[in-house]
């Protein structure tokens, strides 16, 4: 779990679930929201004072993996739909052995 502290002090958290998605949860009391054509189909979280996410954000900047495609509200908050990895059989997350992974282990050779 990773936590941000933003301007006014709220503590966000971030977990991965067992989705391989990740759980966005904090205070949403005051919040923006941005959408295309229906209000149902976000493409932006603000909540006050921050964290900014939006579609295409890298989570990177929180210490974790991958991009958001998506957001599932939720009720602790919202959950932040991950583009899957298509080399690990389409899981979120790299495995220690895929080539995409930036922290791939070298295979260990026995003798």
């Amino acid at each position: 779990m990773t936590e941000y502290k933003n301007r006014y002090g709220d503590i966000f958290t971030f977990e991965v679930n067992e989705r391989g998605n990740i759980d966005w949860k904090g205070n949403f009391e005051w919040c923006r929201f941005g959408y295309e054509d229906n209000p149902k189909d976000l493409i932006m979280v603000d909540p006050s004072g921050g964290p900014y996410i939006e579609i295409g954000a890298d989570m990177g900047l929180f210490g974790l993996e991958g991009k958001v495609v998506g957001f599932i509200p939720q009720e602790y908050g919202y959950e932040l739909v991950i583009e899957p990895c298509e080399v690990c059989e389409g899981k979120t997350h790299h495995k220690l052995t895929c080539q995409n992974n930036p922290n791939k282990q070298p295979k260990i050779q026995v003798k």
